[in-house]
């Protein structure tokens, strides 16, 4: 038996998504510091708000040409190189901290998310190529626990060497302050050869794609858009990461004003529960569905984000506050894992490169516009509940968006009780190609097979008759159809499912 995993590789990719992460967050958070120390008032906001607009940025100019990078060329190659290139920028971000050189050490967060842009799609096709299907969802849950886990880290412990060093210098201007915080640039630095290292122990993948086509990669988004779960699939997790940065940006305020919280120790511990809960619920999500792609689950989780959301402007007890952060942040993992890894699952290798980048430019498109809306409303004095109940509207369409548009998630949802208390063996599965249109028949007339066949295949599946048997098609227009039969077997302790080819 094929193992999951087909390549070593996948293993030091997955320490590379962790550290970049980590640097990411790490020189952002340091500056960010900096800022807040020396400036208050709207110089602070403004510098503040450039700063992540710099690191959004990149994924919407370069989108393009980062996902025809990905797709003709090797993304093991570009993999390698980028790390090279940012172990070049973590000690240009050193030489910015020695010499004190604030500005030039601000523009330096451009460039260090130009690099994050090209190599994104790069990044996350990889797990495509060094993993079976049956272990997509497991390796899209660890990236994402990794990702999070970063992101925390790397807010904690730069921020906690930025205020030990502070406390013992307390200077007050910007370059001087940047002097001092040399031995952060020795960290980026540090964990940059690190990235190198695990960089160059990622194999080249033996792909069966078609030959790169630079006419195909013309079509911008329209493979996305014209696609019946893509376009929805984006959606959803556009307005997940949307309603996220809205949630940061909007409810210190409403502490603030409503709860009558001024320790800024409370604020960032019900941020830090969001991350620790898309941390937990990404990890979890590894063994929900790990030996198939399901989106069961994705009708609760969505559900369980709307409540915890419409509860957070009329909630005044502080505990409860942090339950509901932690319970948007899991049900937030939940959430994102499956539409990840579907979208993955479901786009042609050779298309693989030029739809995450397009994906990153629909989520980052979308999280701007929501910042740009917080900041219009606090422009006009909006008061923050309001604007509480506006992150509820965005949500509720978006989700709403994505469960009108797959409803046979409540079908898969269906399928997972005649599954639950059992061990579910799928067989075959590593050989289905989700861009492609399958016909799926098996000896059986019962609909629960139905249920139990969409359960664990993200495409829509159609029952039609056909002479005694349920033909079963997977809905995907303009590709050549494919025809597979399904043995299904259910027992009172397993379920096992065969693809036959």
């Amino acid at each position: 038996m094929e193992k999951p995993i087909k390549q070593a590789g996948f293993y030091p990719l997955m320490s590379i998504m962790f550290i970049n992460s980590f640097i990411d967050l790490g020189h952002k958070i340091t500056l960010q510091n900096a800022i807040f120390k020396v400036y208050d008032g709207p110089l602070q906001i403004a510098l503040t708000a450039i700063i992540n607009g710099l690191i959004l940025l990149p994924f919407i100019v370069f989108y393009r040409s980062s996902g025809l990078l990905s797709d003709k060329y090797s993304k093991a190659l570009i993999v390698r190189w980028a790390s090279v290139s940012a172990l070049v920028i973590s000690l240009l971000i050193l030489l910015s901290y020695f010499l004190g050189l604030f500005w030039f050490s601000y523009a330096l967060t451009f460039i260090l998310a130009v690099q994050s842009a090209y190599v994104s799609p790069a990044k996350y096709g990889l797990i495509k190529e060094l993993v079976n299907n049956s272990a997509l969802t497991s390796a899209n849950a660890l990236a994402q626990a990794l990702v999070t886990t970063g992101i925390l880290l790397g807010t904690f412990v730069f921020t906690l060497g930025f205020e030990s060093i502070y406390q013992k210098t307390h200077t007050e201007s910007l370059n001087g302050l940047l002097v001092n915080l040399t031995p952060l640039g020795f960290a980026i630095v540090s964990m940059s050869i690190l990235e190198c290292i695990f960089a160059w122990r990622i194999p080249e993948t033996n792909r069966t794609m078609q030959p790169f086509s630079e006419r195909r990669h013309q079509q911008g988004l329209k493979p996305i858009t014209r696609d019946k779960l893509l376009w929805p699939v984006a959606i959803g997790l556009t307005v997940f990461w949307s309603v996220g940065q809205m949630l940061l940006a909007t409810y210190p305020s409403f502490a603030e004003d409503v709860l009558q919280i001024e320790n800024t120790i409370v604020i960032q511990a019900l941020m830090l529960m969001l991350g620790i809960g898309i941390m937990i619920g990404s990890f979890i999500s590894r063994f929900i569905t790990s030996n198939c792609i399901s989106l069961a689950f994705v009708p609760v989780s969505g559900a369980f984000i709307l409540i915890a959301i419409a509860l957070l402007p009329i909630t005044t007890h502080l505990p409860s506050v942090f339950i509901l952060f932690f319970m948007i942040g899991f049900m937030g993992g939940v959430f994102i894992v499956p539409l990840n890894t579907v979208f993955q699952f479901c786009t042609p290798a050779s298309e693989l490169g030029n739809n995450l980048a397009g994906l990153n430019l629909i989520k980052n498109i979308g999280m701007i516009a929501c910042l740009g809306l917080t900041v219009i409303a606090a422009l006009f004095d909006m008061p923050a509940n309001h604007l509480l109940y506006i992150i509820l509207l965005t949500s509720l369409i978006g989700i709403g968006f994505l469960f009108w548009q797959v409803p046979y998630s409540f079908t898969a949802l269906k399928g997972f009780k005649h599954i639950f208390g059992k061990q579910l063996i799928v067989k075959g599965f590593d050989e289905v190609d989700g861009s492609s249109l399958k016909s799926l028949t098996f000896d059986s007339t019962d609909p629960i097979n139905r249920e139990i066949v969409q359960f664990i295949y993200p495409r829509k599946v159609n029952a039609h008759s056909v002479q005694g048997d349920i033909l079963f098609e997977a809905d995907q227009p303009n590709t050549q159809n494919s025809q597979q039969n399904i043995a299904i077997n259910v027992s009172t302790d397993s379920v096992v499912i065969q693809f036959k080819h």
